[in-house]
């Protein structure tokens, strides 16, 4: 239960940062942008309703089950504790923001594909930031994992994943930043006429390669001190992830080949 909450959060994670990369990235499009949109939805409600279960079963497995109910509740109270308390109200609020997404894109006529598309963009921006909080503060952590912290580590670790969640957000934040200006420029370019110009890929390879091979850089170095192996075996788990999403990604797009 625990490893299906937080790779569906992973998951919602990935379509997120998909649709925020949807306007630029021309390879992206061979996916409708619906499958995107209903994968990114989908996957919360289901890490959603997994912690509602978590809840109503009992499962002190799950160190929020643990925090924020007991046998004794009414079955109410405990369908309730999900968004009662920090992680559980994160995903509940991201899980409506996505829904809202929805009605967004299916009923909003007046606008065309396009301009949706942009605006979902900007919509998964917020999304996508969220999730990445709502896996630093996962509702599914163990119980087992966190009590296995001593306190005098603690204080080490923590400062140490802060530290990396701070550089991985603000390498997203440089990443929507320039996807922001390649959109805006050609906008504001033509508003005060100057002609039409248009950003391609040269623009962003030369942001999100450097950015992507720095994010893989912390990553591997956070790996390595946490869980103290060689970075030869980080290098291992890395090829299987690689693997295992070109053939997700070949999936997907052969999905989106044929609808």
């Amino acid at each position: 239960m625990l490893n299906a909450g937080n790779s569906l959060a992973m998951l919602a994670l990935i379509t997120g940062l998909g649709l925020v990369f949807y306007p630029v990235l021309s390879g992206l499009r061979r996916i409708p942008a619906s499958l995107l949109l209903i994968t990114h939805g989908v996957s919360l409600q289901a890490a959603f309703l997994i912690l509602v279960y978590a809840l109503i079963t009992d499962d002190f497995s799950v160190s929020y089950v643990m925090s924020h109910s007991e046998t004794s509740l009414p079955l109410l109270y405990k369908v309730s504790a999900a968004w009662g308390g920090h992680g559980g109200s994160l995903l509940f609020w991201v899980m409506l923001q996505v829904g809202w997404m929805g009605l967004f894109y299916w009923f909003c006529r007046p606008f065309s594909k396009a301009q949706k598309n942009i605006a979902l963009s900007f919509m998964a921006m917020i999304s996508t930031g969220l999730i990445g909080l709502l896996l630093v503060s996962s509702p599914f952590a163990s119980v087992v994992l966190y009590a296995l912290w001593s306190p005098a580590s603690v204080v080490v670790k923590l400062s140490c994943r802060s530290l990396v969640l701070l550089s991985v957000v603000m390498l997203l934040l440089v990443a929507c930043g320039s996807i922001l200006l390649g959109t805006l420029y050609p906008i504001g370019f033509e508003a005060f006429g100057s002609g039409q110009i248009s950003v391609g890929a040269p623009y962003f390879n030369a942001f999100f390669i450097p950015l992507a091979l720095m994010l893989a850089a912390i990553l591997t170095g956070f790996s390595v001190h946490i869980r103290q192996v060689s970075v030869i075996a980080i290098a291992g788990e890395a090829t299987l992830f690689v693997l295992a999403g070109l053939v997700l990604s070949w999936l997907i797009v052969g999905i989106g080949g044929m609808t």
